[in-house]
């Protein structure tokens, strides 16, 4: 059974959770141009210890799932433990992506803003899911709150193009260790670690910060039950993970220079080989 706290988000029969498909933009960084070519290990599952946010009736999965990943990114980097403000980076998401609050959002708004406008703390400005959908998304910050917020600014960003290949996705999740990725439930998602795919009936935005040989680990913030916010997509369900992002750490004019010069790279291996077949063709 869906969980009580829903119905408020219920239209026609339709659960908005909150994750809308990103329009497409030629100008978006395609991930698996950049990532490292370096083997993985055939099983990646780190101990954070980072506590699972619960987004309620509040169709914001997006700002939570980006919390999770500033979190997770934020530990790795420099040690820190603090809570990060779902309601923060949801409020400024709402400022410039022209989406009705209560039909959510889409991914690139999500990372556009964390590039922007980074996210603050949630001592100084806490989340309150108990709040009304547009309450939540109105817009309180202060000066000095979006100051302390620049403090977690990402300098880029990228996605996944095509089908969603689990081999690169591993490979992505290993070296960003957080991935934000787009799937489409349906009831089996709730009150399990082990979420079964059916029907495509609702986008969901969640982080995907590790794996095995058989599944994505991911973090949710839907579920009501926190002992099953940390779940488990099997590889099966490839087709249900609709879109993958995540952040890059060098800034977007690098990111394409360096893009650009592997295209170079891999057309002259290209011409290489052709002409090696020549001369062998020609001896």
């Amino acid at each position: 059974m869906i969980c009580q706290n829903w119905q408020n988000t219920m239209k026609n029969n339709v659960m908005i959770l909150g994750a809308l498909e990103s329009p497409k933009d030629k100008r978006d960084i395609d991930l698996g141009s950049v990532v490292s070519p370096q083997a993985i290990p055939e099983t990646y599952l780190p101990i954070y210890g980072i506590v699972s946010l619960f987004q309620g009736h509040q169709p914001a999965c997006s700002s939570f799932a980006g919390a999770h990943l500033k979190e997770i990114q934020e530990l790795l980097d420099v040690k820190s433990t603090d809570k990060l403000s779902a309601q923060y980076l949801w409020d400024k998401i709402k400022d410039i992506d022209g989406v009705p609050a209560e039909q959510g959002t889409y991914a690139r708004a999500i990372f556009k803003t964390l590039k922007s406008q980074g996210i603050c703390i949630d001592e100084i400005y806490p989340t309150n899911v108990k709040l009304s959908i547009p309450e939540f998304a109105e817009d309180k910050t202060t000066s000095g709150i979006d100051a302390e917020a620049q403090f977690r600014i990402i300098k880029s960003y990228g996605k996944m193009m095509g089908k969603t290949d689990m081999d690169l996705l591993r490979r992505l999740i290993y070296n960003s260790k957080a991935v934000l990725i787009r799937i489409v439930v349906d009831d089996g998602f709730w009150g399990t670690q082990y979420p079964t795919f059916t029907k495509k009936r609702w986008g969901h935005f969640v982080i995907a910060d590790g794996y095995d040989g058989n599944n994505i680990r991911i973090i949710d913030s839907a579920d009501p039950n926190e002992k099953m916010r940390i779940k488990y997509i099997a590889n099966k369900y490839a087709d249900f993970i609709t879109e993958s992002w995540t952040s890059i750490d060098i800034s977007t004019k690098k990111v394409k220079l360096l893009t650009s010069e592997l295209a170079i790279l891999r057309l002259l291996v290209k011409l290489y080989i052709k002409l090696l077949k020549l001369l062998k063709v020609g001896k």
